[in-house]
């Protein structure tokens, strides 16, 4: 019986490891949603000011950011990302490529003033294309789910602050807010 199993698991590692196209990351996201109140008194050079803020923040496990690869075993030097916004818009975002990935992570949920991500809630269909030289190797699809978790709410919390702007902008504090509060969890 044991040399059964031997030559069974002897055979299973001998099998090439199961590569995919798509993110490397994989398929499946989660969007953690949090927020919270606190209160932040600041005080700056003799002047003193408080706010009552409901922090909000979203992000995505296993990761926000991932690499594209490919399984194909075709040449290629560059590959471009095409998807649709939460707009309707058609957006590409492209990278170069090593081996049988991209150089670098794609943003997948940071949105700000300078970054637009690639997924969104719910399925997401990611066209790609894979160029060696300007040439077209490869092109395909391939899909991403990003389920939206029910919101979490982390207890109060009181700041103090040497600086009076953060009363009137508490992005910072409330980053650190939801550090100390192990994002809700």
């Amino acid at each position: 019986m044991k040399s059964i199993l031997s030559t069974v698991a002897l055979l299973l590692l001998s099998l090439p490891v199961l590569a995919h196209t798509g993110l490397k990351e994989g398929e499946r996201f989660e969007n953690h949603r949090i927020q919270g109140q606190i209160r932040i008194s600041c005080h700056e050079r003799g002047q003193s000011d408080f706010a009552y803020v409901n922090c909000r923040d979203s992000y995505l496990t296993p990761s926000i950011r991932s690499k594209f690869t490919f399984d194909s075993g075709v040449n290629a030097d560059k590959v471009k990302l095409t998807y649709t916004n939460s707009d309707g818009k058609t957006k590409t975002k492209s990278s170069r490529v090593k081996g049988n990935e991209s150089r670098e992570n794609f943003n997948l949920w940071i949105w700000t003033l300078t970054q637009r991500p690639l997924l969104k809630s719910g399925e997401n269909t990611i066209d790609y294309k894979l160029t060696n030289n300007g040439s077209e190797v490869e092109s395909g699809s391939f899909d991403v789910l990003v389920e939206t978790l029910p919101v979490r709410t982390c207890g109060y919390r009181s700041y103090t602050s040497s600086r009076l702007s953060d009363c009137r902008n508490a992005s910072m504090v409330c980053a650190q807010y939801f550090r100390q509060m192990n994002d809700c969890l």
